[in-house]
């Protein structure tokens, strides 16, 4: 038997009222619109690892930056002069050389001496103080390694800070914001030094009815429109859906991506987004 439902005048069948989760957008759906936000897929802060004087700011505004290329540096004459002296201690090489020799001529020493010891042509006594030397031999050549490996270590330590005394960009992109110049103190409690956008690709966030949740899939196209241009359209792809609900509204977000080659869309654009050509 069939339930219906009473609506007013009308009457539906209960089957009517359900929609399959995996229905896809009706044409009256992909033709509507939505309203979305262009921003960068990634943007980054860079600030100073330690605190110092800047002695350049390399870029500005609107300058596109290669991932690696430096865009600022410290003050670095202390640390330089620091990488000197370790490298100075890491040449010297009289301590091991010296204890290296050592233990050679005690070996030859003890090589002489051997066939009289075995004949007791020798008092017993300097066997013990043969033996007591080559010790005291490796001993000193095993200190002067360690020395060594130490140096070698304070060397690297030093290269490291001289290394940060240059800020280079975590990605590429366009530096979007400049707050430092040089001369300017630096601390790394303080906020950063330049900004930098990844425009290529970009990120569309867009709120869509609740309706359409079941409906879309990631990788499905869309097409945006800018401000800039609001004639042209660009086919943008479904990256991520997000599966909590705004009450207040009945929306969710979905997030977009959008190719970018020629850095023509700056972020913080408004656009608007369907799901039709």
């Amino acid at each position: 038997m069939k339930l219906w439902l009473r609506a007013g005048t009308l009457l539906f069948p209960l089957g009517v009222l359900a929609i399959p989760p995996s229905a896809a957008i009706s044409q009256s759906d992909r033709a509507e619109e939505f309203d979305g936000r262009i921003d960068p897929s990634r943007s980054v802060l860079v600030a100073a690892p330690k605190d110092g004087i800047l002695a350049a700011v390399n870029v500005d505004v609107g300058d596109v930056v290669a991932e690696g290329q430096e865009l600022a540096r410290l003050n670095s004459q202390s640390d330089e002069l620091y990488l000197a002296l370790a490298e100075q201690r890491l040449a010297s090489t009289a301590d091991h050389e010296r204890a290296r020799a050592t233990m050679a001529e005690v070996d030859a020493r003890i090589a002489r001496r051997t066939p009289l010891l075995d004949d007791h042509l020798i008092p017993e006594v300097e066997r013990e103080e043969l033996r007591e030397r080559r010790v005291q031999a490796e001993i000193d050549v095993l200190a002067a390694a360690e020395t060594r490996r130490l140096n070698e270590l304070e060397r690297d330590r030093a290269r490291y800070e001289v290394e940060r005394d240059r800020m280079c960009a975590p990605i590429s992109g366009v530096v979007v914001e400049r707050l430092l110049s040089a001369g300017e103190g630096v601390e790394r409690s303080r906020s950063g030094i330049v900004r930098i956008a990844a425009l290529n690709p970009l990120r569309i966030e867009v709120a869509l009815p609740l309706r359409l949740l079941h409906r879309l899939h990631v990788g499905d196209p869309a097409w945006v429109r800018t401000e800039l241009d609001p004639k042209q359209s660009r086919e943008a792809r479904v990256l991520s859906i997000a599966r909590s609900v705004d009450t207040a509204s009945a929306t969710f977000l979905v997030r977009l991506e959008l190719d970018n080659p020629d850095l023509a869309l700056p972020e913080g654009l408004r656009c608007m987004v369907r799901f039709s050509p």
